[in-house]
């Protein structure tokens, strides 16, 4: 599927949505890939869409919605949004 090439958003390649787990395949610990699984998912629920997904403007209104409308702490929440960009940083650059 070819890549968005909208100025302001992402280049994802589409295979890595909702979740490839091959791209940090012996990084990570089995158990930090399910964190990495479980924190790009509840990203996913979050996007209208999975192309809504690769729009920056998106994972910020996620923040706020995480710190605003939620209990968990900021370094959770960090914690998460770091998941998430890892993800889409080594996909773009696959």
């Amino acid at each position: 599927m070819a890549d968005l090439a909208r100025r302001d958003e992402i280049t994802l390649p589409q295979a890595t949505l909702p979740f490839d787990h091959t791209l940090l395949a012996g990084q990570l610990a089995p158990a930090s890939l399910r964190m990495y699984q479980r924190d790009f998912l509840a990203y996913l629920a979050f996007c209208a869409s999975p192309a809504d997904a690769l729009v920056p403007a998106t994972l910020a209104r996620w923040r706020t919605h995480l710190a605003q409308n939620t209990d968990k702490s900021p370094n959770t929440i960090n914690r998460m949004l770091s998941a998430v960009k890892r993800l889409m940083k080594e996909a773009a650059s696959q």
